[in-house]
């Protein structure tokens, strides 16, 4: 039986592919073999194609990239069963690709059993003599403190949440804890605990010959003890997935398993793992079921555990799908393992998730949760996945919440009250235009339903608001707002365009009207290469064909990145990288003191100039005309604002830009559909839902200038 794909989409049958070929292409594009129809997927998505026997998955630069097994992924040779979801794990939402190869499923050959078992006895002892004699990474004392993983505070030092619990509760002895509990840990993430030295060869052998045969890191086989290593003592075990930091893993779990008692460790374990709504499961217990870790039934339990490997991703709240395939997989490991009996399994695993009442609701009212998802986006770019997710970070932010409350309730109302028009969904972001400050970010309508961030994750065609890039690029020649521009039907690449052009009028006016032919006319005269370059000075890093389309909005952006870019001119022609982080504060440095902690103000990080002064302010009246004249007369507020509408065809995307100077505050609206469907409304629609943010939001709470 050949290989086959099957794709699932959430509210379609799903679709199996049969791949009698050799490659596909994966993607919204109409010309790729396997067409994937969904806002989140890039036209050229992925590529899967058949190499020396064996298929695999390659990530072609898309937006929202691969996952596989709660990580992202670039490449992964595929083997029968696995599930890749086209984004991030996290939203439950994106379409999932299911890889199934019956032929490959066969039994192992049993002199590879034997070569495995001698393998592993020389690795075993080996590990053994290289850990004990380590001196380099000493442990001493007793077992290191548990500390918050995160804290957020908005720009006027209000905690926006908070990583530490003040109610942490521990337990004194392993007894205190389910007997079912401690049966579902040790079955899900560490078997022999009770016999290896603090790492397992059979374990590291087992992943080391998996991995070889997947071509890739496909197990990790550390121990509870390796796991309390990392968390326990990030600075002896060192950041990034290197060689050396495995090793060093390795030797601070010979050293605590050498230190201290199997029961000294687990307790520890169980006490001070993160579980995304505190440390331990005592935490986890209260906070889901309001009762102890005591009295922790069976698919309880099991639930817990199932959130080991991906706290968030699992968590039962917001994914519960994902929730219940982690608790059902620890399950089925503990009938492996012998520690269930197939019936046990068989019940607890047709038992519901039961929650206490109250479970979800800090959930629900978390303040901001997109700003604040995207803040965790923003650390992992400045420390690393890795680090980031060890956590132990205040986190100062730009958020200012007054401005935030007024985005997330005018967004909603808007989109109630046009929900008959064919808009159903939005996103805002606000910058501050003199340092990058994420001032305020809202990614959709309900983030209950959708934690997809379609101002930070969404590629969309922004339309006529990409006409920045072809204009900036006739100031910087010489061009001014009086000067004469062609704006007469144009035939280019093929091509007509003849909608709307006037003839002739002055760069100022065509800007204005949003003259297509005028800016194709300037984008021929100075070349297409030239837009290209302007667009990727001003902070734009999503794919752009140097083709005409590319100056009417056809190559989908960012919302940020856009936003970002205007903010560059409001800035007198100096682009900061946008960011939620003002100041990050790594508490790792300061167990005692906090005053003696490592700080980092990044304020001014990422800076630089590119664009004149005196050419800013020409675009900054033309961005002013539009308002004051032009096809966003909806945003006008009676100042010297200026901005920029987007239209695309059928109203598909609807994009508005602009900045108010008194407050320094760029906005960045888009009106559209997830499903590409049209709305058959007008940017005029996003300029009136900014005039009405900015109107209603007054002054914010305070004035970020002159902030460290």
């Amino acid at each position: 039986m050949s290989p086959s794909l099957r794709l699932h989409i959430n509210g379609e049958p799903s679709r199996e592919i049969q791949l009698l070929g050799e490659v596909y292409r994966l993607g919204r594009d109409p010309d790729a073999e396997i067409v994937i129809q969904h806002p989140a997927i890039s036209k050229r998505h992925a590529l899967l194609e058949r190499r020396h026997g064996h298929w695999q998955l390659r990530d072609q630069g898309s937006t929202n990239g691969l996952s596989w097994k709660g990580r992202s992924v670039q490449l992964l040779a595929l083997r029968d069963g696995d599930r890749i979801r086209l984004g991030p794990e996290a939203d439950p939402s994106l379409p999932v690709l299911e890889f199934l190869e019956p032929s490959s499923r066969r039994q192992r050959l049993p002199w590879g059993r034997a070569l495995s078992s001698g393998l592993l006895s020389l690795a075993g002892a080996g590990l053994l003599v290289l850990g004990f004699g380590a001196v380099s990474v000493p442990v001493r004392g007793s077992l290191a403190p548990v500390r918050g993983p995160l804290v957020l505070y908005d720009r006027s030092g209000t905690p926006i949440n908070s990583g530490f619990d003040t109610n942490h509760r521990e337990k004194e002895r392993v007894a205190d804890f389910a007997p079912s509990l401690r049966a579902a840990l040790l079955s899900s993430e560490d078997t022999r605990f009770w016999w290896h030295p603090g790492v397992d060869p059979i374990g590291i052998t087992r992943a080391l010959l998996v991995n070889i045969a997947g071509g890739q890191v496909l197990e990790g086989g550390s121990t509870l003890t390796q796991q309390l290593a990392r968390s326990l003592y990030p600075n002896e075990v060192g950041e990034g997935d290197t060689l050396q930091r495995k090793w060093n893993e390795l030797l601070v779990a010979l050293q605590l398993e050498a230190r201290f008692s199997k029961q000294t460790l687990l307790l520890s374990y169980l006490n001070r793992v993160y579980l995304g709504v505190g440390w331990g499961f005592e935490d986890a217990a209260q906070a889901y079921f309001n009762h102890s870790a005591s009295a922790l039934t069976l698919p309880q339990a099991a639930l817990l555990v199932g959130l080991l490997p991906s706290p968030n991703g699992h968590d039962p709240c917001r994914y519960p799908e994902a929730a219940l395939a982690a608790r059902n997989g620890v399950l089925n490991k503990m009938v492996r393992e012998g520690r269930l009996s197939a019936d046990q399994g068989r019940i607890a695993r047709r038992t519901p998730i039961q929650l206490a009442p109250e479970a979800c609701t800090g959930v629900a009212r978390r303040p901001a949760p997109f700003y604040s998802d995207q803040v965790e986006r923003d650390l992992q770019k400045l420390v690393g996945d890795d680090v980031a997710a060890e956590g132990n970070f205040i986190v100062e932010t730009h958020l200012d919440p007054t401005l935030q409350e007024v985005v997330e309730v005018t967004l909603q109302r808007f989109l109630r009250a046009n929900s008959t028009s064919g808009i159903n969904q939005g996103a805002v972001v606000v910058l501050d235009s003199r340092t990058g400050g994420i001032l305020s970010l809202v990614g959709g309508r309900d983030y209950s339903t959708s934690q997809y961030n379609r101002a930070s994750q969404a590629l969309r065609q922004p339309g006529s608001v990409f006409k920045l890039f072809p204009y900036l690029v006739a100031i910087d020649r010489g061009v001014r707002p009086t000067t004469p521009v062609s704006a007469s039907p144009i035939e280019w690449g093929g091509l007509r365009y003849s909608q709307g052009c006037r003839g002739s009028s002055s760069l100022k006016q065509a800007f204005a009207s949003s003259d297509n032919c005028a800016a194709l006319h300037l984008a021929r005269r100075y070349s297409l290469d030239a837009v290209v370059r302007k667009a990727r000075d001003f902070g734009i890093t999503t794919p752009m064909a140097a083709v005409p389309g590319l100056v009417l909005g056809q190559s989908e952006t960012l919302l940020l990145e856009l936003t970002a870019a205007y903010a560059a001119v409001a800035n007198g022609g100096i682009w900061t990288s946008p960011s939620t982080i003002r100041r990050l504060t790594d508490t790792e440095t300061c167990p005692l003191d906090p005053s003696d902690c490592a700080q980092r103000s990044l304020a001014s990080q990422r800076s630089r100039r590119v664009l004149p002064t005196d050419q800013a302010l020409v675009m900054q009246t033309l961005l002013r005309s539009v308002i004051q004249s032009g096809t966003g007369r909806a945003a006008y507020l009676g100042g010297n604002e200026g901005g920029k509408t987007g239209t695309t065809n059928e109203g598909r995307d609807l994009t508005f830009i602009g900045y108010e100077p008194k407050r320094h505050w760029v906005m960045g609206v888009w009106l559209g559909n997830d499903d590409n469907s049209p709305t058959g409304q007008t940017s005029a629609a996003a300029a009136g839902l900014w005039w009405e943010i900015m109107r209603t939001a007054g002054q914010g709470t305070a004035d970020a200038e002159g902030r460290p």
